[in-house]
């Protein structure tokens, strides 16, 4: 988050106002999000018994994680 900026407005009493990249946070967040999403899926792939592990042919790893091994 480099491009969050502190403004100053006025003398120091009022406080200080701070200036938010959204969509860098957004980005950010999402970035996170998808990150846990997978490291989650892996974690329980990796898990499965040998019989539910195997890929699909043409499956992701997470797709077939899901389709295998969801009971």
């Amino acid at each position: 988050m480099n491009d969050t900026k502190v403004v100053s407005k006025g003398d120091d009493s009022q406080g200080r106002i701070i200036e938010i990249d959204e969509q860098q946070v957004k980005d950010h967040l999402g970035e996170m999000v998808r990150e846990s999403v997978e490291d989650t899926l892996h974690y329980h792939y990796d898990q499965c018994p040998p019989s539910c592990a195997s890929l699909s042919p043409g499956r992701s790893r997470s797709a077939s994680l899901v389709a295998n091994c969801s009971s």
